[in-house]
């Protein structure tokens, strides 16, 4: 059963759930709003950032990012919660990417990772609502509770930074910025040809001007000369 926005509170006033930078007005009536934390990195930098000195994450078209969450979890053994996104963001065209649950008795930040899947850059902002976590209440307590590779997770694990640090070739990101490219190369192309075919279409006009005017010219001799042979003619 989900817990509520009080039940969810009872568990807060407890030290359990959520025991660092908690903020009720992330409480929504069955779940509460993750928040964007203080380290991030993604597919186009390949370095940590901080968040909180930068002001914000930017993840460019195509790209991957990863981040930690603003609240520090620790989870009873008889509650797991439910990560979801929050429409916000969805609509934009992110992505969430991460396992989507947190096991009883996990202790840490959560690490979140998205994808951007629109063509254009989105800004997450620092202590943004990025996501939401739902929590169910189990009817018998976890006999064992999480103690894996994450536990007591203070930062970005070194797996997730080696994966985008060791990425080889283009990222998705600088495919789509490509073929902008390539695209915005083709549209100039066809205007630099139409504006040829303008300009020819100028040059045969001045062309057949020219021709008419050199006709007349001719015909102009041509008369002088007749009238001339005529009255050379006439005298002989």
């Amino acid at each position: 059963m989900a817990l509520s926005r009080d039940e969810i509170l009872e568990y807060i006033n407890t030290n359990q759930i959520i025991t660092r930078n908690f903020e009720e007005k992330c409480l929504e009536p069955a779940s509460y709003d993750i928040r964007l934390g203080t380290e991030g990195i993604t597919s186009s930098n390949k370095k940590i950032v901080n968040i909180e000195e930068l002001g914000y994450l930017a993840i460019e078209p195509g790209e991957f990012a990863v981040f930690t969450s603003l609240e520090f979890f620790e989870m009873p053994n008889d509650i797991v919660g439910n990560i979801g996104m929050k429409s916000k963001y969805a609509r934009k065209g992110l992505i969430l990417l991460v396992g989507l649950q947190i096991d009883p008795g996990f202790k840490g930040y959560l690490t979140l990772r998205m994808f951007n899947t629109s063509t254009q850059k989105i800004v997450l902002s620092y202590r943004d609502k990025i996501g939401m976590v739902q929590f169910i209440k189990l009817n018998v307590p976890a006999k064992k509770p999480y103690s894996g590779p994450y536990q007591e997770q203070l930062t970005i694990p070194p797996e997730d930074i080696s994966h985008i640090i060791e990425a080889e070739g283009m990222t998705m990101g600088n495919v789509i910025k490509s073929l902008q490219g390539l695209i915005t190369s083709i549209n100039d192309l066809k205007n630099s040809q139409e504006n040829l075919r303008k300009d020819w279409e100028k040059h045969e006009a001045r062309m057949e001007r020219h021709e008419k005017r050199i006709e007349w010219i001719f015909g102009i001799i041509l008369g002088v000369l007749t009238v001339i042979f005529t009255i050379f003619t006439f005298i002989q």
